[in-house]
């Protein structure tokens, strides 16, 4: 990315794991994250394909995720200005530092601590209101077959110790999958390119 802002969609989405420090890139980088990509995809694809969405169904998660991924730009955005009322100080802080040895004032690092710290607190609450905005509509238009596909690939490590896949209720695995796949960033283009196909 070209400019610096906070690794939101870190914080609620699954990435891809690189296998080379992002520092460094071959001359076939480009390539291997075309891959890496693809096999991220083909995960989803694992989850999202047993659910036998109708079309209407496609139309209905699209729309729910359309409106969390509005929610989402709006805290970029904000992000971004937070970010952009600090850009001086941080360029002033590191020039006195790399030529006069000035260390970077407290003042400075609480600024930005503080903006870290706001941003994480929206995130959390963020987070549930964009899963919520999904969840609302699998409740009501997908069928408890489906339903139940999707509570089915909660994962066991997401389970405490003695604790059993069956002790946890259907609803929390539901936002689980929301979470970890439909808003998934990759997702809403595999889903677009799917309803166009779906009877």
């Amino acid at each position: 990315m070209n400019k610096v802002r906070l690794l939101f969609s870190a914080a609620l989405l699954v990435g891809v794991t690189a296998f080379a420090p992002a520092q460094l890139k071959t001359e076939r980088a480009a390539e291997s994250d075309r891959i890496q990509q693809n096999i991220h995809k083909l995960d989803l694809l694992y989850t999202i394909v047993p659910l036998a969405l109708q079309k209407n169904q496609y139309n209905d998660l699209l729309t729910g995720i359309e409106t969390a991924r509005g929610r989402q730009m709006d805290e970029l955005k904000k992000e971004d200005d937070d970010l952009a009322s600090v850009d001086g100080d941080v360029s002033q802080a590191i020039d006195s530092a790399t030529q006069k040895g000035v260390p970077p004032s407290q003042t400075v690092q609480k600024k930005i601590a503080d903006i870290f710290a706001a941003a994480q607190s929206r995130r959390t609450t963020l987070g549930e209101q964009m899963v919520s905005d999904v969840y609302d509509l699998i409740h009501e238009h997908l069928n408890a077959g489906q339903r139940k596909v999707m509570a089915e690939t909660f994962p066991a490590s997401a389970l405490g110790s003695g604790v059993k896949a069956s002790d946890i209720p259907e609803e929390r695995k539901i936002r689980y999958y929301i979470r970890t796949v439909l808003l998934d960033p990759a997702a809403y283009p595999l889903l677009l390119e799917m309803s166009k196909h779906a009877p």
